[in-house]
């Protein structure tokens, strides 16, 4: 608490993503013993993100999974609206 009785703030922005992000981590955990074991052809993901209420699981599985398994996938690249690898600027 500060002096004036208000909570401490770190001066941070606070968004629903960054407290998805500082929630739940490690939530690809979760999904990836069962792509492991199905071993899929494709995976495809939805991304949104709730703007009116607390954040919920399937929004942060959907976002940390593809943000993880693309970084894992095409680590010099970004992908494409079409999905062709596209090169970053340099």
């Amino acid at each position: 608490m500060s002096r004036n009785g208000k909570p401490e703030t770190s001066g941070l922005l606070l968004s629903p993503n960054s407290v998805l992000a500082n929630a739940l981590l490690r939530s690809i955990d979760i999904l990836r013993p069962e792509v492991l074991a199905a071993r899929p052809a494709r995976i495809e993901f939805v991304v949104g993100t709730q703007i009116n209420g607390a954040p919920h699981l399937g929004t942060n599985l959907v976002q940390t999974t593809a943000g993880v398994s693309a970084r894992q996938d095409r680590p010099a690249g970004v992908l494409h609206r079409h999905h062709r690898p596209v090169r970053r600027a340099r």
